[in-house]
């Protein structure tokens, strides 16, 4: 896996945040957890990761603009 550029795309249409930390190689298997309840946005935030080489491949936020709103409160 090779560093990059953090790169955001937020969807409008759908309000869901991607955050993608590293460029998985091909063929590398994803696994993702829901971390939100342990951080206080229950349902929220998704991380993905590859466990094989145990790499923080990037991060989901769902419902961005509340969880946005939330955290400058």
């Amino acid at each position: 896996m090779e560093a990059q550029e953090l790169k955001l795309v937020h969807e409008r249409e759908t309000d869901v945040m991607y955050v993608d930390l590293i460029q998985p190689a091909s063929g590398v298997q994803i696994d993702v957890f829901e971390v939100g309840d342990q951080l206080g946005f229950p349902g929220q935030l998704l991380v993905r990761v590859d466990r094989n080489n145990q790499a923080l491949l990037g991060i989901t936020i769902q419902g961005y603009s509340s969880f946005k709103r939330k955290l400058l409160w």
